[in-house]
């Protein structure tokens, strides 16, 4: 499978799992203290509270609960939101029912990698270059005000990633693995440097051979984050993505061909080729 590369710089079930972990934290004296939540709307940062807006914070720990291939299970946990994967690499989201007239891909909402507009000047959000592993926490701002960051009704997303969050000393390192050619790999390591700079470099892979015919994916990932608090009221900020992914597409049964094998690709119809002869496929 001939793969296509994209690049953005900025100055099945599982059947085996395996993770590592290291981490060096100083002492907490402040354990029971509940954290402030502060998301970034209005190009400004504040307190969840002050917003005039439905918005929530996926943190983290979400993150890991849930499935490490992928944001489906953990954005489908947003009240509001579903994301949807069509086929293998293959996502859509719909915020506020923002996908009734155009069901396809992310339509009339705005997605940030931290400040970097993620979504491109038509409209198009590649979703599927992300991994989990290079994120911290995402901001999701509903509704209307979602405007202010363009010409969208449903509202945003931001994506935060890691080194951008709140600095640590953390490395690990995940292998799982399950159905259908499933291998899922992640790497990554958070460094803080000094009180005033700190980077992250993180990397993933992941391939399967999916559940239904022509629905192979391989899909290679590199982040890095790097953040330098240079005076008492600046910040430089370094960010880089290389993401390297191509998928097949199965096409869609009637409900005739799904009782007589699920697992098929669409299969050849009148004029129409077969969805495996087309080559249906994203490279």
């Amino acid at each position: 499978m001939t793969l296509k590369k994209f690049g953005l710089v900025s100055l099945s079930s599982t059947l085996f799992f395996f993770s590592a972990k290291a981490q060096i934290s100083s002492p907490d004296t402040s354990i029971n203290d509940i954290a402030p939540i502060e998301i970034k709307a209005y190009f400004n940062a504040q307190s969840m509270l002050d917003l005039t807006t439905s918005a929530r914070v996926v943190t983290k720990k979400l993150l890991e609960s849930q499935a490490p291939s992928n944001f489906l299970s953990t954005l489908n946990t947003t009240t509001g939101l579903r994301m949807e994967e069509r086929s293998p690499g293959s996502y859509r989201l719909a915020l506020r029912g923002s996908m009734l007239r155009s069901p396809f891909g992310v339509r009339n909402t705005k997605i940030y990698i931290d400040e970097i507009p993620f979504t491109d000047a038509s409209g198009n959000t590649y979703l599927n270059l992300l991994d989990p592993v290079g994120i911290n926490s995402i901001q999701v701002i509903k509704g209307p005000d979602g405007s202010l960051y363009g010409p969208n009704s449903a509202g945003v997303l931001r994506f935060i990633p890691e080194g951008f969050g709140k600095p640590n000393n953390e490395k690990s390192i995940m292998v799982s693995g399950g159905s259908f050619g499933l291998f899922h790999q992640q790497l990554q390591v958070n460094h803080q440097v000094n009180e005033n700079y700190s980077f992250s470099f993180d990397q993933a892979y992941l391939r399967s051979d999916g559940y239904r015919q022509h629905t192979g994916m391989d899909k290679l990932f590199f982040q890095t984050a790097h953040q330098w608090k240079y005076n008492s009221k600046g910040t430089l900020k370094v960010f880089g993505l290389y993401s390297d992914l191509g998928y097949q597409t199965p096409g869609g049964l009637t409900q005739q061909q799904y009782d007589e094998d699920p697992t098929q690709f669409r299969p050849a119809g009148g004029p129409f080729q077969s969805a495996k002869d087309q080559k249906s496929s994203y490279l």
